[in-house]
């Protein structure tokens, strides 16, 4: 079996710039029946791709059959490819603002809100989906904490067409994470099975930067309240 690029017609290459292969060799019980070929790829290479199986069933050396239809649906593989761009949201509207007109930096006081928009091509209209993301911390490139808590988000959706967007939004109390840039993390499942994902911390598009909040907002600005004196 081969991998073949639905696009173009083309073979798909592996990082060796060889194409993507598999073999098997069987001895059949009954005339009829079924056998399994696995491809080993890094699917990294296939993001954004459709790829088409082609098989060659061969006997003593002699190709005897083959199934090498670029329309087959049944032989056709999806892999969807994800890119984000993460901001601060505004509660001046009552839906959501597009992450691309939020700011990238805003204060580490009281609750603010990340919207990450997430864009996507390659998916199959009509499936349901799962988009979950999770804010890092870039310098330790671990999970971002709150009272010692994950910020997660999570949407379910099901696209009309194949390539499209869709936001999430993380909500939470910013005190605690003065100094720090955050990193949106997302991955795409279909199902149970991760199709996508985009986790690279160092992105500046899914990364949004936390401010100290100065001492007068700290402490609040003017002085303590005055006390009225008294006459004998």
């Amino acid at each position: 079996g081969i991998l073949m690029d639905k696009s173009d017609g083309s073979e798909i290459a592996g990082k060796n710039g060889k194409s993507i292969t598999a073999k098997a060799e069987f001895v059949p019980e009954k005339a009829n029946g079924s056998v399994e070929l696995s491809f080993k790829v890094d699917s990294t290479l296939l993001a954004g791709k459709t790829a088409v199986v082609f098989e060659d069933l061969y006997f003593n050396g002699i190709r005897v059959c083959s199934h090498a239809d670029i329309e087959d649906e049944d032989q056709t593989v999806f892999f969807p490819e994800i890119a984000t761009h993460a901001s601060f949201g505004t509660d001046k509207a009552k839906d959501a603002v597009n992450a691309k007109s939020g700011s990238k930096k805003t204060t580490a006081k009281d609750e603010v809100k990340v919207i990450d928009k997430v864009t996507y091509r390659n998916l199959v209209p009509g499936k349901e989906y799962t988009i979950s993301g999770k804010l890092m911390d870039q310098k330790t490139g671990k999970a971002a904490l709150v009272d010692k808590k994950e910020l997660t988000a999570q949407a379910r959706f099901t696209p009309d067409k194949a390539s499209g967007s869709i936001e999430l939004a993380f909500t939470f109390k910013a005190d605690e994470l003065g100094g720090k840039n955050l990193v949106a993390f997302e991955e795409l499942y279909l199902g149970d099975t991760l199709v996508a994902s985009h986790t690279d911390i160092k992105d500046e598009a899914q990364t949004v930067s936390l401010e100290k909040p100065a001492d007068s907002e700290k402490t609040g600005s003017g002085g303590g309240k005055s006390s009225g004196g008294s006459s004998s």
